[in-house]
């Protein structure tokens, strides 16, 4: 018997105070978690308002697979969620949820809310001929620094690809996903090769992959990567396609299988370059243009934040998404926030852990610093993989951020992944019993702490 929107609706309500323990945020919980409203439901596909632009953006960013998973269970069914702002029209057509499940794409990242420039313009190009299935090309190399929209544009090919393509697949692929998937099912017993066979085969069923952050194939993976390149290079000689993402050039692939590189090199290569000031300030503007115009900013305001984010999006969504925050919550709407008032905001969120501009307590400078001291990706470190070496280097981060700049616990979870307070102190005090029982270590840490 089908499930009424009155029967959803009491479902949804009663489900969503799961996340409050997780989200470990009163404040963002009660204006923007609780506050979502039920609209209505068709075809699995659940529609829910949120209160403003800020709430869309870091709940689709940060909670929507945790809302669509609780929600998924109590319902016993595969749904997707969409949000949308108050009188927005609802989408007239959505993607299936068992497309998403199956295909693994974040549906908010799209060619819509991509932003175009001198940067980015050929990359975007050349994606939209794989989206389409126009390309002539059976492999894409985009090459970026981290934070310039590479994984952004990922899934934005892939989203146009599910809606424009007939009777083809594609799949989305962290790096991290592979050889976790790899090497697990290597782990198994499997003498006759019946699992690995299976798993190869799995990967072979898409018609588009999309793989992310390519540069950790690196040395120590030579079994692993084997078995990818076997399947990458199946896929290419039955005229599948493949675009691949990393934030470094092929030349500078070190470590990863020569045979795989000139693959990548056989194909099409894109570089997003950082964009400039004039770019970011059109990304600001387009960025705060979200149905949260609760405040502008002045023209010097404006120059300020864009000069200086370094060129990293990522960054400046952070930023952007922390002044949005402060300006909804103590300031009268339709408040002019001049450059005073960004340093004001952004530091005394320094305090809390998540400035970008204050540079003598900047957690995200000692973060990268660390990564590049062990030549590991930040997003990596920052992000919720379990990988042993990513791990380690995570609760390095932790444990200089403790006893170094004497952050919160709560503060340094929220640098990565919004880990919980209890996390963190288990990965700080690893850490210090390891400098305790082991010398070389310590003297690793401490040139570390005095290095950052």
């Amino acid at each position: 018997m089908p499930v009424t929107d009155e029967q959803i609706k009491i479902i949804f309500d009663n489900t969503i105070k799961e996340l409050q323990p997780v989200i470990n945020n009163d404040l963002f919980y009660n204006n923007y978690i609780a506050t979502l409203n039920f609209i209505s439901s068709e075809n699995n596909i659940i529609n829910l308002c949120v209160k403003d632009g800020f709430a869309k953006t870091q709940i689709n960013d940060k909670w929507i697979k945790k809302i669509t998973d609780i929600f998924s269970a109590a319902l016993k069914n595969v749904v997707q969620i969409n949000l949308y702002l108050p009188n927005e029209p609802l989408a007239k057509t959505s993607i299936s949820p068992t497309a998403y499940l199956k295909t693994n794409l974040n549906e908010f990242y799209t060619f819509d809310n991509y932003i175009v420039g001198d940067n980015n313009k050929d990359a975007v190009r050349m994606g939209r001929k794989y989206s389409d299935d126009t390309a002539p090309w059976n492999i894409l190399f985009i090459a970026g620094a981290v934070g310039v929209g590479k994984t952004h544009l990922l899934h934005a090919i892939g989203n146009k690809y599910v809606s424009m393509v007939a009777n083809k697949s594609v799949v989305f692929f962290n790096s991290d996903d592979i050889i976790n998937n790899i090497y697990n099912t290597k782990k198994e017993n499997d003498t006759d090769g019946i699992a690995l066979q299976k798993l190869k085969t799995n990967f072979l069923q898409y018609d588009l992959m999309l793989v992310d952050d390519i540069q950790f194939f690196g040395k120590g993976k030579e079994g692993i990567t084997e078995i990818f390149f076997n399947i990458f290079n199946k896929m290419v000689s039955t005229n599948k396609k493949i675009i691949v993402a990393s934030d470094r050039n092929l030349e500078h692939l070190h470590g990863i299988d020569q045979r795989i590189i000139s693959r990548l090199a056989s194909g099409v290569t894109c570089i997003i370059e950082k964009p400039n000031v004039v770019a970011i300030k059109e990304i600001i503007k387009r960025k705060l243009a979200t149905g949260t115009e609760t405040f502008r900013l002045t023209d010097d305001a404006l120059h300020f934040l864009a000069s200086h984010t370094n060129g990293d999006i990522r960054k400046l969504d952070g930023t952007i998404n922390t002044i949005i925050f402060h300006a909804i919550n103590n300031y009268e709407n339709n408040s002019i926030l001049t450059t005073g008032d960004l340093q004001k905001i952004l530091n005394t969120n320094a305090v809390e852990g998540n400035a970008h501009f204050n540079s003598s307590i900047n957690p995200m400078f000692v973060i990268e610093s660390i990564c590049n001291d062990f030549n590991i990706n930040v997003e990596a470190v920052i992000s919720i993989t379990r990988v042993a070496a990513f791990v380690r280097v995570r609760s390095i981060c932790m444990y200089i951020l403790k006893h170094k700049y004497k952050l919160t616990l709560n503060a340094i979870g929220s640098l990565f992944s919004n880990r919980s307070h209890t996390t963190v102190i288990e990965a700080i005090e690893k850490i210090e019993k390891q400098v305790k029982k082991n010398d070389e270590f310590a003297n690793l840490v401490f040139r570390l702490m005095n290095k950052v």
